[in-house]
Order: C-alpha cells, then structure tokens, then sequence
C-alpha cells in the first residue's frame, strides 16, 4: 500500500497532523513521488510555521524546479489553499438559538468538535 493510501485511512485521521504531513512527505520524496512530497509539508510549513519542513520543502522544491524562481509564490498559494474558509452551516447554542458562522461575522469564533468513540 503506498503511503497516501495509508494516509487517507480514516482511522488514521487522528495520527494526520503537521508532523505527518512533514515526514510523510520525505517518504514520498523517497518513492519519487516529488509532487506529493512537496505538497504534504507545504502544510507543515505554512500553517504550522514549521522550520525543518520548510527546509526540506525547500530541497525538494530545488530539486524539482532547479532554482528557487517562484518558492515564495508557491509558498503563499499553499497558505492561501489551507486557509479556504469553512462552509456554511448552522447549530443550536447552549440555549437552543440558532447560530451560524455568518451571524458571528467579525468575532473570534472557536469549534471545538469532539465524538465519544
């Protein structure tokens, strides 16, 4: 099974933080797969502003384009990839009032999403 494949199990989703995205991408790196390596620690770097992943970003870059011409543009559009905004929706507050996203616009909104397994 190739690493994006184990990857996108969905027990594993728990283990999918920055750091996986990081070393993750080295073992791709390691198959040839220069693409995917250059992808997963893009997020590393950029949200995570993580240090080594954009040194090993950087090499891999380097190593697939041949000079740093347009690392920073890639850089940004990978930032700006991960930070889509969230979708649309809607739930009920503690008191049982509607709230969405939208009806919080310009506050610091914080979901906290946890599931008993």
């Amino acid at each position: 099974m190739a690493v994006r494949d184990v990857l996108s199990q969905p027990n594993l989703l728990l283990l999918y933080d920055g750091y996986l995205h990081h070393y993750g991408g080295l073992a791709l790196k390691g198959a040839g797969d220069l693409k995917g390596a250059m992808d997963m620690p893009a997020y590393t770097a950029t949200v995570k502003n993580d240090e080594a992943a954009l040194a090993d970003l950087m090499k891999i870059y380097l190593e697939t384009n041949g000079d740093e011409e347009g690392f920073d543009s890639y850089l940004l559009q990978k930032h700006l990839d991960f930070s889509k905004a969230a979708p649309q929706f809607t739930l009920n507050d503690l008191e049982g009032q509607e709230v969405s996203p939208a009806s919080l616009k310009g506050k610091v909104i914080l979901i906290y999403f946890w599931a008993h397994t």
